[in-house]
């Protein structure tokens, strides 16, 4: 499967506000707000979300992902000088389960391991995430009742295969 990741622009804000008001669907199901209440709190937390991305990381890369012809996710990395940060990635839930999510960290590891730098990112502790990026090797680090900092040490024995696929004997999705 071909993945075509191109930087975001400002034609693609309608795309990227769909796929967050996605990931926040089972939240707001729990609110008792009309859709308009529920759409105005989606758009300002993403407006935030955004702001803070660009402002706190404006060198990262900012990326829309597509598959022949069609958007399918998100994909947000920061690069430093002895780590590579996932900020964000996100798939379209149409989309999960295709091994899109599984190629592009395969491909983030593959680069981490070539450039010898760590990869880190921060996972909700409730979400669904854990698993395809324990597959990987990562391992929490610190955290707490809301978040979790992953992270996988290219430099840790048990991390050092030359694959970028995922290690089998961890726990599967």
């Amino acid at each position: 499967m071909q993945i075509n990741k191109t930087p975001v622009t400002t034609a693609d804000e309608q795309f990227l506000f769909a796929l967050y008001a996605e990931t926040r669907h089972e939240e707001m199901s729990l609110v008792n707000w009309n859709e308009e209440q529920k759409n105005a709190f989606l758009f300002q937390q993403f407006q935030a979300q955004h702001n803070y991305y660009t402002s706190k990381f404006p060198t990262a890369d900012f990326l829309i992902l597509s598959v022949e012809g069609e958007n399918v996710g998100r994909l947000y990395t920061a690069d430093f000088d002895d780590e590579i940060r996932i900020l964000d990635l996100t798939i379209a839930s149409a989309k999960r389960g295709q091994g899109i999510g599984t190629e592009l960290i395969g491909e983030i590891v593959k680069k981490g391991r070539q450039e010898n730098k760590s990869i880190q990112i921060y996972l909700e502790t409730t979400g669904r995430s854990a698993s395809i990026f324990s597959r990987f090797g990562f391992k929490p680090v610190s955290g707490d009742e809301v978040y979790q900092l992953w992270q996988l040490d290219l430099n840790d024995e048990k991390s050092g295969s030359s694959s970028a696929e995922p290690e089998t004997n961890q726990a599967t999705a």
